[in-house]
């Protein structure tokens, strides 16, 4: 049983358009998800998704309640998957709350996977820093890098970094999250109000460019996927497997 976390600390770096992104990719292989959006004044992925009988919860982690209510959620939810979509400048919240989110997901057996959403800005390695610290040991770490900033060569801030060098040494891992379509993502996650893939209707040829996609173009798993190989859905399926065996040590 999994909880996927997006975060990046920053808004407007994709972080909801990411959890999206999973969801809908969970969904196309009839995996159940409860969504957590706590992102109280732009949640967009509650808006697309609890229309569609999708089970949704909205709360607020910058108050102890909100907290409860989201371990409450963990306990009580039946699908194994849990995405938990986070707003920006959440950071010193969570790492406040993590012992309390660890001692929850160890006493519920479930996994946790963090998706550290960035674009090329010197924010996006230095907040990931306490978000090492805090979850490096008892989380599967993802730090994904949003190529609507620009080509992988251009995240030269993060690949040179000292944070990148103790990150991989730690066990984390690398994505790039492939630009998708202006038109896809103009008929869907930016539409008013915002649709579901599934609810588009997408011509043919956006739909082909979708299942195609080498999102997230890269994993570095030590060569064990060669991107012009091996599709996003089978690279993203290999995190969410990996994370359901990986428990919360106690």
């Amino acid at each position: 049983m999994s909880v996927y976390l997006f975060h990046g600390d920053k808004g407007g770096v994709g972080k909801s358009l990411l959890a999206t992104t999973f969801v809908e990719y969970l969904l196309a292989r009839n995996q159940p998800v409860t969504i957590v959006d706590t992102d109280l004044r732009n949640g967009d992925v509650a808006r697309i998704f609890q229309e569609s009988g999708i089970p949704t919860i909205v709360t607020n982690l910058r108050e102890r309640e909100g907290w409860i209510e989201l371990a409450n959620t963990l306990d009580t939810a039946e699908a194994n998957d849990i995405i938990v979509s986070l707003p920006a400048n959440i950071g010193a919240e969570l790492t406040d709350e993590a012992t309390f989110l660890h001692e929850a997901l160890s006493g519920l057996q479930r996994s946790l996977t963090i998706f550290w959403v960035m674009n090329r800005s010197a924010d996006s390695v230095a907040l990931l820093r306490p978000v090492i610290d805090a979850f490096g040991a008892t989380a599967t770490l993802v730090a994904v890098k949003n190529l609507y900033f620009g080509d992988p060569d251009r995240f030269a801030r993060w690949s040179e970094s000292k944070t990148r060098h103790a990150f991989l040494k730690g066990g984390g891992k690398e994505m790039d999250f492939e630009e998708l379509l202006d038109s896809v993502v103009d008929a869907t996650f930016l539409a008013y109000p915002p649709k579901r893939w599934i609810d588009a209707a997408l011509s043919y040829g956006r739909t082909l460019t979708l299942r195609l996609s080498r999102f997230p173009g890269h994993l570095d798993r030590a060569g064990e996927y060669p991107a012009n190989e091996v599709s996003w859905k089978r690279r993203i399926g290999r995190i969410a497997k990996n994370s359901r065996k990986t428990r919360f040590a106690a």
